[in-house]
């Protein structure tokens, strides 16, 4: 009774530890850049607003391309928004991912534990604890919350972070998916 006891409640530890690295950033996978490529990305953060009731019920989202005299620049496929901000209630920014594979050697670490005899009783909740920390900080370390008071610091995630060059077409501009298909064969 206890041994099985026991099973279950590894069983559903692990799966507690799994579902942790599930967590995953806002905006498409192909689009939100690693860690090591976002130094290189020339494209703007995937952005979420959360537009004030009066304006807009639903959410919009897309890629980040300005932030310029009270207006905020957002693509999203072939469609570029301006909206002010003013009317922004909150973003959330996608600026790299992660990927770190914390949660694979959480659960490796938990099910060590059982290597420990009696002392598992102390080492497992350690591992299954700091495994859900650590999995949910590393997953969303790339994902930036910002209020209506300082939207105006997003603009250094845009694609054109000093303000959208003099004579720029914007309305010409693609989105990385776009851009992403032409680059391949």
């Amino acid at each position: 009774m206890f041994a099985n006891r026991i099973n279950q409640t590894v069983i559903f530890s692990v799966m507690v530890v799994l579902m942790a690295g599930c967590i995953s950033l806002p905006g498409p996978t192909d689009w939100v850049p690693s860690s090591e490529e976002v130094q290189q990305d020339v494209y703007g953060a995937w952005t979420i607003l959360e537009i004030t009731p009066k304006s807009n019920k639903k959410p919009m989202e897309g890629e980040l391309i300005a932030v310029q005299q009270g207006i905020l620049y957002l693509l999203n496929e072939n469609i570029l928004q301006e909206i002010p901000i003013k009317q922004i209630k909150k973003a959330i920014l996608a600026s790299f991912n992660a990927r770190g594979g914390i949660s694979m050697w959480a659960t490796l670490g938990f099910v060590s534990t059982l290597s420990h005899g009696g002392w598992l009783i102390f080492s497992a909740p350690i591992w299954l604890i700091s495994g859900i920390i650590n999995s949910n900080a590393a997953t969303t370390s790339g994902m930036l919350k910002f209020d209506n008071y300082n939207l105006r610091d997003m603009k250094k995630y845009a694609r054109f972070p000093q303000g959208i060059p003099e004579g720029l077409d914007i309305y010409s501009l693609k989105p990385k998916s776009q851009q992403l298909e032409k680059k391949s064969p």
